[in-house]
């Protein structure tokens, strides 16, 4: 893609400060943490934001030890977590506001839904970090989401930035050109 993706550039921000600025301006309290991995030292100085990073070290193997690297980093308190990919750097804070009213308890699976489809990020309970904890590798959420159906929560948004995905320049192209034109649907608070 020519950058790291976490430094591609939407308007004035990054997609890696775009979603911290979505998760901060959401709830002030809240404490990010980023896990990086390939190029982390020139991720960390092309941000402006503070929040604590976490550096994977088996990034090489997939996301999944990525997402269990920054469980692993959360505070023993914590009751849930949105899990955000960079590849969805859109989803608006009004999606944020959704699932976190939607979420029950550290027993609750609540991910947003456009369409009938689902999207990112989804906000996951503690009472299944364990699980994902001990996940290989390949596996992915879908397998959580398998092994819980009845506890998931479809959090039905107006906001089909939850859908977009970025695995290739294309799809940044793609995204930037919607962003730019502000086509991308979002729900008004």
């Amino acid at each position: 893609m020519g950058s790291p993706k976490p430094l591609l550039r939407l308007g004035s921000q990054n997609l890696l400060e775009r979603i911290l600025s979505e998760l901060l301006l959401f709830d002030e309290s809240m404490k990010p943490i980023v896990v990086l991995g390939h190029e982390s030292d020139r991720i960390r100085s092309g941000v402006s934001l503070s929040f604590s990073w976490v550096m994977n070290p088996q990034y090489r193997k997939g996301r999944t030890t990525s997402v269990q690297c920054g469980l692993r980093a959360l505070p023993p308190e914590t009751d849930g977590a949105f899990i955000w990919p960079v590849d969805c750097p859109l989803a608006p804070r009004s999606v944020l506001k959704a699932l976190a009213s939607t979420f029950e308890s550290a027993d609750s699976i609540c991910i947003p839904s456009y369409d009938f489809r689902r999207g990112h990020p989804p906000l996951i309970g503690a009472a299944y970090f364990p699980e994902i904890l001990s996940m290989h590798e390949n596996q992915s959420l879908r397998e959580l989401y398998k092994n819980h159906p009845d506890q998931i929560l479809h959090v039905t948004v107006d906001a089909d930035a939850v859908l977009h995905n970025m695995n290739t320049r294309e799809d940044f192209l793609i995204i930037r050109e919607k962003y730019e034109r502000n086509v991308i649907r979002e729900q008004k608070p």
